[in-house]
């Protein structure tokens, strides 16, 4: 994905499904002896995970995969190494030849036994093993299986009273021969099928975090010339990051399929290593050559169509990013035809939805006698489930056409030529130093100059010429065609430029960035083009839009397209009250700005979560964590406290977490696991009115300004009340929750106060 989004998870795991099975993605998920099932003990005093399999069974099978482990130590043997990250003890990479002797070894000893690509042996068992699971009887078998990273799998399937678990023991290697038990871990399984084709594919009940939606093991062997074909010509590509499998074609429309994005694909599959681009470029004679090997077309084609610069004679190098759950190939039968070519017929197999044969292709390629080949038509039909759509009915990573791609790249240099002399360090490649307000708002002056909607990095950062935009937006939503283009200034010195253009139905964003690289020349960083999913412009003037973005089942994890651009600017009054009164609190890991309160009614508020910001606020530094680890002396938290706030020292420590033996104040640093919900965590507050009272206080209404999710302007409203002081200090008087959002105020998780 190369649109700017956000992950709203601790992170994304992506598994390419290839070979033999999913099952190495279990032991990537959990280090733990455990599983889903509840633990309880017998009368005899054993173990019992929920009726299936004890603790004596798991140490029993453990025994087993270590004897097995014996079977191949010679395989392994003297290529011990130790991941320095997980601790886990594994052997160098193993080779194909490896694996197939693994393999071997192990069917000799009477195991069931697998690797990637390579055919299970002794496969008849699993099939028995399932048969009886049918019957209702109980069963159990194991499968093993050569990993190409040096370690062992034993996954063994157990079921009796039509329940059904695995349990998954890793084995690695100490000093290069020495077995060791480094993973068990149960699951229950909720849904297992066997296929005519021979994939025994089954879901867990509870899947581990970002895995998979269901695990495979290609039981039934596939025929040796089909593992050759399918390694040779299918495993390469990708049914979902562009449309080589998906659509029809053929000599006489090859070129309709030409992306950027698919040469990473088609320069691993020439040369057999991954491509690495210098500075995002790929010299042209490389790039055509390879291009017009493997497709029937010509060099102006693929210049046509990849994004050729002819100043540099290369071409833009765009990343694929794995999407979660990716269909892959399999031949399955092929025809070798009178003029030399080969007709490959290709099952589309998609486990996760539950499918051997999701569709079918019929690929065609001409192989050379020095090795390489050349694709030269596809025809998929549908089978079991529906095609994967092309990008551009998705709405997003569509093509950037050449045109948009040079006038994207000459605006940008243009601009960071323009401003050059405002940051000498940035362009000469060094970054460590700080770009001042006072640069950037210059740099915004002088790009404004133009005539350009520009504006500089900040929460409530003005657009100059705005007007602009905002005569372009009123067009769109009347349906009229048209593009603007807007300028971002970075304190990273980069410069974005955000082209909106409307083609009378349909709003896309063409999104670049640009930089200075060392030695002083400008790089385009990326460019993307994105269709809006839905905008609107609001009262308040900020211009609201959501991106077409990956959807499940695509992805399990919600990806977020929303983005809010601030068209007509605030008042100066209303920006200096912003920045000076409610920023630097926030909503961030304390609710001063979350729930009703007043100096009768102190009782609610989380001191102790509200201290560092105030700190960071009173002091204009960063907070020192490490001083205030083991808590805050009582003298300094109640003196910031009694200084903002109306109230008394011993309100304080009645309210919030005193140790009265040390004299401290408790504190921790904020966590995911004791933050608030993390969209509403990053809204910025609006100053969006002010009024002063007869008794000298005033009252600041503020919306909540949160993009993250909810992308809206007002995600709650409240008034706060201060009182400012002669020599410029104020305090905070009150405040009082006017609206709460259409769901509620999200609820306030206090760090300290609800671990104790």
């Amino acid at each position: 994905m190369r649109i700017r989004m956000r992950m709203l998870s601790m992170g994304m795991a992506v598994i390419f499904l290839t070979g033999c099975g999913a099952v190495r993605q279990e032991l990537s998920e959990s280090r733990e002896v455990s599983g889903p099932s509840e633990t309880r003990k017998t009368e005899d005093g054993r173990e019992e995970a929920d009726g299936l399999l004890t603790r004596e069974k798991r140490l029993e099978l453990e025994k087993e995969a270590l004897r097995a482990a014996d079977q191949v130590g010679e395989v392994y043997k003297n290529a011990a190494a130790v991941s320095e990250t997980s601790g886990v003890w594994g052997a160098a990479e193993l080779t194909k030849e490896q694996c197939l002797e693994a393999v071997r070894l192990l069917k000799e000893a009477g195991c069931v036994s697998v690797s990637d690509h390579i055919n299970m042996e002794n496969y008849e068992e699993v099939l028995v093993f399932y048969d009886t699971y049918v019957s209702g009887r109980e069963a159990e078998v194991t499968v093993y299986q050569a990993n190409r990273d040096g370690t062992l799998t034993a996954l063994t399937f157990v079921c009796r009273d039509g329940r059904i678990q695995t349990c998954h023991i890793g084995i690695g290697w100490r000093d290069g021969d020495t077995p060791e038990v480094t993973d068990t871990v149960v699951r229950d399984i909720a849904e297992i099928k066997l296929t005519e084709k021979g994939y025994l594919i089954y879901g867990y009940e509870s899947a581990p975090a970002h895995s998979v939606l269901r695990q495979y093991l290609r039981v039934k062997p596939l025929s040796d010339r089909c593992r050759e074909l399918t390694e040779k010509y299918v495993y390469g590509l990708s049914y979902v990051n562009y449309n080589v499998l998906v659509t029809n074609w053929n000599e006489d429309n090859a070129e309709d399929i030409l992306t950027p994005c698919m040469f990473e694909d088609i320069y691993r599959i020439d040369t057999g290593e991954n491509l690495r681009a210098e500075n995002g470029m790929i010299p042209a004679d490389e790039y055509e050559r390879i291009m017009t090997q493997y497709f029937p077309v010509t060099e102006q084609q693929v210049r046509e169509k990849c994004g050729y610069d002819k100043n540099s004679r290369s071409y833009p190098y765009e990343m694929i990013l794995g999407k979660q759950y990716p269909p892959f190939g399999e031949v399955v039968d092929y025809t070798e035809n009178a003029d030399g070519t080969i007709t490959l017929y290709v099952d589309g197999v998609w486990p996760d939805y539950d499918s051997d044969c999701a569709f079918v292709n019929r690929l065609t390629v001409r192989p050379f006698e020095d090795g390489t080949f050349r694709y030269l038509s596809n025809v998929i039909e549908k089978r079991e489930l529906d095609i994967p759509g092309n990008q551009t009915e998705k709405g997003y990573d569509l093509p950037v056409e050449v045109g948009e791609r040079e006038g994207a790249e000459r605006d940008c240099f243009a601009k960071l030529q323009l401003v050059r002399d405002l940051f000498p360090a940035y362009r000469s490649g060094d970054d460590s130093s700080e770009i001042s307000d006072e640069q950037i708002e210059r740099a915004a002056d002088r790009i404004a100059e133009d005539g350009c909607c520009v504006m500089a990095d900040g929460e409530y950062a003005g657009m100059e010429n705005y007007e602009r935009l905002e005569a372009f937006l009123e067009r769109a939503a009347k349906g009229e065609g048209g593009e603007e283009i807007l300028y971002k200034i970075s304190r990273s010195g980069m410069i974005s430029r955000q082209k909106y253009k409307s083609d009378g139905k349909d709003l896309y964003v063409i999104s670049a960035v640009a930089s200075w690289q060392s030695g002083g020349e400008p790089v385009l960083n990326y460019l993307t083009r994105t269709r809006v999913k839905e905008w609107r412009v609001t009262e308040k003037g900020w211009f609201c839009y959501r991106l077409c973005v990956p959807e499940y089942p695509e992805v399990t994890e919600v990806v977020d397209g929303s983005c809010m651009v601030r068209v007509k600017p605030m008042t100066d009054e209303n920006r200096e009250m912003s920045e000076r009164c409610v920023l630097p609190v926030a909503y961030k890991g304390n609710n001063l700005f979350c729930c009703d309160w007043d100096a009768e009614h102190m009782e609610e508020l989380d001191y102790n979560g509200l201290y560092e910001y105030l700190y960071q606020m009173k002091y204009g530094e960063n907070f020192p964590v490490e001083e205030y680890r083991g808590g805050i002396p009582a003298e300094e938290f109640e003196s910031l406290m009694t200084e903002y706030l109306p109230v008394t020292e011993e309100e304080l420590r009645r309210f919030a977490v005193y140790d009265g033996e040390n004299r401290t104040y408790a504190w921790e640093m904020q966590e995911y696991s004791n933050d608030a919900p993390v969209f509403f965590s990053a809204a910025v507050p609006e100053v969006t009115d002010i009024r002063e009272h007869e008794d000298g206080t005033v009252t600041l209404k503020v919306d909540a300004v949160c993009e993250m999710l909810l992308c809206d302007d007002a995600a709650i409203t409240h008034e706060v009340r201060v009182r400012f002081e002669e020599d410029g200090s104020f305090r905070y008087l009150g405040n009082k929750m006017i609206y709460c959002g259409e769901n509620g105020m999200p609820e306030y998780r206090e760090r300290i106060r609800e671990r104790e």
